[in-house]
């Protein structure tokens, strides 16, 4: 039996309305290649990042799939914060969705209760407000990171969901219009780095900039040529790498968090999400679920086929939840 401890790190527009709150207008010039100073930690990852689960799986294992909801439109990320809340980042109503903590005890199926706060946001461009998120982190201190596109900006709340901030990132430190949605970049993928920092990733534009805690600027990267980000769908920081998915053939590719290549494995099918462990990666599609260990990978066939592509999966303990863009499935394992 393995024990697995699932880490994973998880976007343009037009320019946005003033805000009363504190704004961040950081300018970037793109800098060479470099070693990156990140690096493992194990005692500050694991309070960074809230989606790290134990998780037990063997060769004997057998698995159940249930459908909890079907509701939602256009989910694109699935988050728990420390206290087990649920949060569902939902592009379609420009809105989180908020649940109490499921219990997740064998073998019992959790329920999605609503919160009593059970939305954030919904579209504007005002504070508070979220035009096309796409992306959002939590920091060890309890802020929320949320990233919108439409409005090519970063929102940061604290940990009642209050407005704090927000940052427009510029992509061009010579441009003397700050609002342009041209000279802004586009924030796909936010994922956090150790010591606050966050980690910003623009595909149209193939660059990693690395932002500070306050939204100021440290350094930008390019992504290699050689990566196709037109299949990008998914991407995760294990503490030392970034890795990037291929949701077109399942490969994966891990660079340095300044941008360095460092290699390519394959999740063995077309997978549409996966999650990082220190012993391998767990990929899956609508289809199955594959633990790429260090031994001999181990397959699991779902229950029933899962209708439309997966969008994310959060292992908790021995549950595994699997979303799509519309519902929220969850998977029992029995050892």
């Amino acid at each position: 039996m393995f024990l697995y401890t699932f880490l994973i790190g998880l976007f343009a527009g037009y320019p946005f309305l003033e805000s009363s709150l504190p704004h961040v207008t950081a300018s970037w010039l793109l800098v060479s290649n470099s070693e990156s100073n990140f690096r493992w930690n194990s005692r500050l990852h694991s309070e960074l990042d809230f989606k790290s689960y134990s998780l037990s799986i063997s060769d004997t294992t057998t698995i159940s799939t249930t459908l909890l909801t079907d509701s939602f439109d256009d989910a694109v990320s699935l988050h728990r914060t420390p206290d087990g809340t649920l949060l569902l980042l939902e592009q379609g109503t420009h809105q989180i969705r908020q649940y109490e903590a499921p219990s997740f005890s064998t073998p019992t199926i959790p329920s999605l209760i609503p919160a009593e706060r059970a939305w954030i946001g919904g579209y504007g461009f005002e504070s508070g407000a979220f035009a096309n998120p796409v992306s959002m982190t939590i920091t060890s201190g309890g802020r929320f990171l949320v990233a919108e596109t439409e409005s090519n900006r970063i929102q940061v709340f604290d940990s009642r969901w209050i407005p704090l901030s927000f940052w427009s990132l510029d992509s061009n430190p010579n441009s003397s219009d700050t609002r342009s949605a041209y000279s802004r970049i586009r924030p796909d993928f936010l994922t956090l780095l150790p010591n606050e920092s966050v980690l910003v990733i623009d595909l149209s534009a193939r660059i990693f900039y690395h932002v500070s805690e306050n939204g100021q600027h440290r350094s930008a990267h390019r992504i290699p040529d050689s990566i196709p980000v037109d299949f990008i769908r998914q991407i995760r920081y294990d503490g030392d790498h970034v890795w990037l998915l291929n949701s077109s053939n399942g490969e994966l590719y891990t660079l340095t968090a300044s941008g360095f290549y460092t290699g390519m494995s394959s999740c063995g099918f077309p997978a549409q999400t996966f999650a990082l462990t220190p012993n391998g990666v767990i990929c899956a599609d609508s289809f199955q679920f594959r633990i790429n260990a260090t031994s001999t990978p181990l397959n699991y066939q779902l229950t029933h086929e899962i209708p439309g592509p997966l969008i994310d999966i959060l292992p908790v303990n021995d549950h595994i939840l699997l979303l799509t863009s519309r519902s929220l499935y969850h998977v029992t394992l029995t050892p």
